[in-house]
């Protein structure tokens, strides 16, 4: 058995860094929830553990892990086949963070030691507060409150007197008229009935009076002028 001394630094800015022991019988999540404590990230924080050659190119997936102790990936020795192996490690999370591990040194195993432990530290770890977001279910349907339900009654009620449009005051009065009332503005004698009859006499006064006239007009000869 030996002791693993791995640098685990934030990609992107390695001079924030955590070099910390680990056994060699010490498995992926052992190493996790080490990284977890260590950059004061979320407990319980899922990870992916990737290979990686000397420029940090992404190879396979070693292992994928939720955060709980129920998966522990493989041991750290299966993986470790150079004496400054490199891995990288990626958070499950909506805000990912990216992680360069690689080891340092191979030491002598030492029963008295407590492992995982921190050895060296360098610089303050990324705020790492922001939770997932909540999820909302979509349903397709938007919800559309009517616009009566906006407008607060001027009597003081508890009831939403209805919006109308241009024109549909006049009409909501006219149907609620009565039928005497419908039928006392249809009827032509209360209308002025007895002003069309006058009309009607005048007319034939106006024919009786200018008859001898139009006969004259009528029987009018060009040749005596």
């Amino acid at each position: 058995m030996a002791i693993y001394r791995f640098r685990v630094a934030i990609e992107g800015d390695e001079t924030v860094y955590r070099d910390i022991d680990m056994s060699s019988r010490h498995t992926f999540s052992d190493l996790q929830q080490a990284i977890v404590r260590h950059f004061n990230l979320q407990d319980g924080q899922g990870a992916e553990f990737f290979t990686t050659d000397q420029t940090w190119y992404e190879g396979d997936e070693i292992a994928t892990l939720d955060g709980s102790l129920s998966d522990r990936g493989p041991r750290l020795s299966e993986q470790v086949n150079d004496p400054h192996q490199r891995f990288l490690c990626s958070t499950r999370s909506y805000n990912p963070l990216g992680l360069l591990i690689e080891m340092k040194k191979v030491l002598k195993d030492d029963p008295a030691l407590t492992l995982p432990r921190l050895v060296a530290h360098e610089g303050e770890p990324p705020v790492y507060t922001q939770p997932p977001p909540q999820h909302v279910e979509d349903t397709g349907e938007e919800d559309i409150l009517p616009l009566s339900a906006f407008i607060k009654p001027e009597n003081g009620s508890d009831e939403t007197e209805p919006v109308l449009g241009p024109g549909e005051d006049e009409m909501l009065e006219f149907s609620d008229m009565e039928d005497g009332d419908a039928t006392e503005i249809a009827d032509p004698d209360t209308t002025g009935g007895d002003d069309d009859d006058d009309m009607m006499m005048d007319d034939d006064e106006g024919d009786g009076e200018g008859g001898d006239d139009m006969g004259n007009f009528g029987s009018f000869d060009p040749d005596d002028m």
